[in-house]
């Protein structure tokens, strides 16, 4: 017999007749009867021959006494099953596919199936001879090459999910916005493929113990908190530490580390129990994210109910191809700085449902026109109230998952707009409009939309009080038309706002193409100090021109005084919002806020520092228009400057700079020297 598509073909066309019914069953019953005494010696001859073969041997020696007890049972079962003189073709291919299935997941080599469905055959003949049962024989024969069949079939169609499973993880790996999304959805992917009924991925946390980020597998959260239980207990009572699990090795020698079977692995002595207790008989782990020089950044592990599992030379492919595709994920979503500090699954679990529930609380933080001087907006920030610890977005957005992030839109956005609804029944403000923040990969996902639609209806909120503040990422909604997604909440009449311009994510180009209503200038570029503060406000400067060149609304985050709330001002942009005003509210606070804050006032220091640096470059500006106009017209030395907007200056210091000005202009070296003196003055408030 051999393992050939001609020998498959011949046994799946044979006639049913001959090997199953009345016609064979007298020929079976008498064959049944003579082997059903030796069947136990035939099987241990059985094993013998298989302990020579080098697969089969490794395989025999991982088990224990009791398993290989329990195998040779389970193969004189399966012996006698094939005698059946009852044995039905249906009966016998699912038996044979359940067969088939162990086999591959024990991890026997599709190699060696057909050599031992051979060798059974031969010790069949050797214990009972040919001729009393040579028409019975013939029949097992044929029994034995459809069951191979079978067997193989199985074979192939788990190596076909095993592609498909890879195939999956792939667009996993190019797609995941969110390291959350990467391993959740890697972990659900993986219990769902034959031999795995648990899985893990983790990063080191606190104490340098494993942290472990995502689970799935019944009972594997259990095992872990016994594991980790029995640990602490033997550090706690200074007893030594004997055997390391395949995750610590793995983690020492950067490569992936089996056991092959919990029952006889002596480095598995302690937890040895547990885990059979809990279905776990082999393991692997897999380090991921290694880079040159380095060793791992991220751990993987797998867990069978089969002893010899994920050691086939099919399977250490499949675990090195997921190596491979699972570190090149973690790798891209670091290089966007989306991969942040660990956060345990059991804490991921506990945010979510919170996230359900009251515990959800938005703040508010007002939006003041710089023109009229009125608070127009606030916008909802989300805040969850874990036990006494009310957390901020940084403290649990990292934990969330994207189907966790389409809850808190549409409950952050439901209770923002009540909020609105008890404003506007109040008479507080009639023009008061609120704005939320939606991620970007909402543009791709239609529910996002919904739960748009269905709070402003719910809420009675016309839709032009609403802004959505949209973070635009380098990776947002990959395969998605943004600029059609868009649209559709413009034709909504929302407005949009593109969040967090120029703090690494955003382009000019996108920018200009995408249908913004409004930009706002991330906090992160407002963060002044005394090395900084010119080039700060001239980078708000320089952004508040191309947004009004572009027909959008300019505003600036993260003003947190009068003075840089001054120079904004004189700068152009349209509204401000951040800690000069107040920072973000409760409701009931806000509300007492804004009933004390109809208008806002104009900057009770009308020169401050930051203010005159604005009023410089503005001036700076008026001088390259008029250089450039002079330029074109020949005239280059007759440009005179405006004056200069201080009040006081040294007079000095004020002739020389207006000299560089006019003879070297603006751009030159000399200027530049003397510019920084000037600015120097005005940091040390000498004008």
């Amino acid at each position: 017999m051999r393992d050939s598509p001609a020998a498959t073909a011949i046994v799946t066309t044979q006639d049913e007749a001959q090997l199953y019914g009345p016609d064979c069953e007298p020929g079976l019953s008498s064959l049944l009867l003579d082997i059903a005494p030796l069947a136990a010696r035939i099987i241990e001859a059985y094993n013998l021959r298989l302990a020579g073969m080098p697969r089969s041997r490794n395989l025999l020696n991982a088990l224990s006494e009791e398993e290989r007890i329990e195998l040779k049972r389970w193969q004189v079962a399966n012996l006698l099953g094939l005698l059946e003189p009852g044995l039905t073709a249906h009966g016998h291919e699912s038996m044979a596919r359940a067969v088939g299935r162990r086999l591959a997941l024990l991890c026997v080599s599709r190699e060696e199936l057909a050599f031992t469905k051979d060798l059974l055959y031969a010790l069949i003949i050797e214990h009972v001879g040919r001729d009393r049962h040579e028409q019975a024989l013939q029949v097992l024969s044929a029994r034995m090459m459809r069951d191979l069949a079978w067997h193989l079939t199985v074979y192939q169609e788990i190596y076909a999910q095993r592609t498909r499973l890879l195939l999956s993880i792939t667009r996993l790996a190019w797609e995941a916005g969110s390291y959350v999304d990467l391993i959740a959805r890697t972990a659900e992917l993986l219990v769902g493929h034959p031999g795995i009924c648990a899985c893990l991925i983790g990063r080191p946390g606190d104490m340098k113990t494993l942290c472990f980020e995502a689970l799935e597998g019944v009972g594997l959260e259990a095992y872990l908190a016994r594991v980790h239980a029995i640990r602490s207990s033997h550090v706690q009572s200074g007893e030594p530490w004997l055997g390391s699990s395949p995750a610590e090795r793995a983690w020492r020698s950067n490569r992936i580390e089996h056991c092959i079977n919990v029952a006889t692995d002596p480095d598995m002595p302690i937890w040895r129990g547990l885990a059979l207790e809990y279905g776990f008989h082999s393991i692997v782990a897999v380090p991921l994210a290694s880079q040159s020089g380095t060793g791992p950044t991220a751990m993987l592990g797998l867990y069978s109910n089969y002893p010899g599992g994920f050691s086939s030379d099919d399977q250490i492919a499949f675990l090195k191809q997921l190596q491979s595709l699972l570190t090149y994920a973690i790798l891209r979503l670091d290089a966007q700085e989306n991969v942040v500090h660990p956060v345990s699954h059991r804490q991921r679990r506990h945010w979510a449902d919170l996230l359900k529930t009251d515990a959800l609380r938005m703040h508010y933080q007002p939006l003041l026109d710089l023109k009229t001087r009125r608070i127009v907006k606030v916008e909802a920030l989300a805040r969850l109230r874990d036990g006494d610890r009310l957390l901020s977005p940084g403290d649990f957005f990292p934990a969330l998952s994207s189907e966790d992030f389409l809850v808190l839109y549409a409950r952050g956005l439901d209770q923002a707009l009540r909020q609105w609804g008890v404003w506007q029944r109040s008479g507080l403000n009639p023009d008061l409009a609120v704005s939320v923040n939606m991620p970007a990969d909402a543009l791709g996902d239609i529910r996002y939309y919904d739960a748009t639609v269905q709070a402003l209806a719910q809420n009675g909120c016309p839709a032009c009080m609403l802004t959505l503040e949209i973070l635009e990422t380098d990776d947002m909604s990959v395969g998605v038309d943004v600029f059609t997604a868009l649209e559709r909440y413009r034709a909504l009449g929302v407005t949009l706002a593109e969040d967090d311009l120029g703090s690494g994510h955003s382009s000019l180009k996108r920018m200009r193409e995408l249908p913004f209503d409004a930009v706002k200038i991330d906090r992160s570029l407002v963060v002044i100090n005394d090395e900084n503060s010119a080039d700060v406000l001239h980078f708000i400067f320089q952004l508040t021109r191309l947004g009004h060149s572009l027909g959008k609304d300019v505003i600036v985050e993260g003003v947190e005084d009068e003075g840089l709330l001054e120079a904004v001002t004189i700068l152009g942009a349209d509204a401000i919002q951040g800690y000069v005003l107040t920072p973000p509210l409760p409701a009931d606070e806000i509300t007492a806020w804004l009933s004390a804050h109809p208008t806002y006032p104009g900057p009770v220091r009308k020169h401050s520092v930051l203010g005159q640096m604005a009023r410089l470059l503005i001036w700076e500006e008026c001088l390259y228009l008029l250089r450039d106009e002079a330029s074109v017209m020949g005239r280059a030395s007759d440009v005179t400057p405006p004056a200069l907007p201080f009040d006081i200056i040294d007079p000095g210091l004020s002739r020389v700079f207006m000299l560089a000005a006019i003879n070297q202009g603006p751009s030159s070296p000399e200027y530049r020297q003397i510019r920084e003196k000037l600015m120097q003055a005005l940091s040390d408030r000498t004008i």
